[in-house]
């Protein structure tokens, strides 16, 4: 059986065309990236921050509290709280309703 090859968007000519699903990847990652971007958007920039020296640069937490001089404690809390808050954001866009996080009506942020 011969290898199946991606081939080149003819759309829009800068995805590559999935051989098995015939759909080209582009533009799905432009959507994905923009949802991203607004559900970044959103957080409070203490947990922003925190998120993004975390787990898009990858720092370790004792750099991170270092440079935001926070504790541990605060730090992982904050990671936490944002990591939480972009789940709910990208499920409600993205996602099952199922697997939402339940709100009590008297939890406010």
């Amino acid at each position: 059986m011969p290898a199946v090859r991606a081939s080149r968007c003819s759309v829009c000519a800068r995805g590559w065309v999935c051989p098995r699903t015939q759909v080209c990847g582009y533009g799905e990652t432009r959507e994905i990236q923009r949802l991203l971007d607004e559900a970044l958007a959103q957080l409070d920039e203490k947990h922003r921050v925190v998120f993004l020296l975390r787990d898009v640069e990858g720092l370790s937490v004792k750099e991170t509290d270092e440079i935001l001089g926070l504790s541990e404690s605060n730090t992982q809390v904050r990671l936490l709280r944002a990591r939480l808050q972009l789940r709910e954001q990208l499920t409600r866009t993205l996602g099952d309703p199922a697997t939402q996080l339940g709100r009590s009506p008297h939890h406010q942020h």
